[in-house]
């Protein structure tokens, strides 16, 4: 005889939502949903990320083998990991930055900008920048 003695949820208490809560992994095409994982929260947010990114480039280019591929993430997928496995395999990678001090002086001038251009229109506007940041 098995005798079921209760069901344990396991999740995870996460600092910067301030919730107990999971961490879902989503994979994207443009609408197209591509990979859903379920992880708790105690994951960091780009675990298991590279294994899926690998599985489905590998199988878009089982048929389609030039496509071009760009893997865009925002901060949290900013992990050696993932972008040594995209310029490995030839596919380009975009990803953010989470906010910081040295990152905010760099583009201050581009933030001033767009503090002049809502002011004169009332409207949002975006400035890109390109730039290293050296270790």
């Amino acid at each position: 005889m098995i005798r079921c003695t209760g069901i344990r949820r396991v999740v995870f208490f996460h600092g910067y939502y301030g919730e107990y809560c999971y961490l879902p992994l989503y994979i994207f095409c443009d609408d197209s949903l591509l990979c859903a994982k379920l992880r708790t929260s105690g994951a960091d947010a780009g675990e298991g990320a590279k294994e899926e990114i690998g599985r489905i480039v590998n199988h878009i280019r089982s048929q389609w083998p030039e496509v071009k591929i760009v893997v865009r993430g925002d901060s949290g997928f900013t992990r050696e990991e993932i972008m040594s496995w995209c310029e490995a395999n030839k596919a380009d990678y975009l990803s953010g930055l989470a906010r910081n001090s040295r990152l905010q002086e760099e583009i201050q001038g581009e933030m001033e900008e767009t503090g002049k251009h809502y002011e004169q229109t009332g409207r949002a506007s975006r400035v890109y920048k390109d730039f290293s940041i050296k270790r």
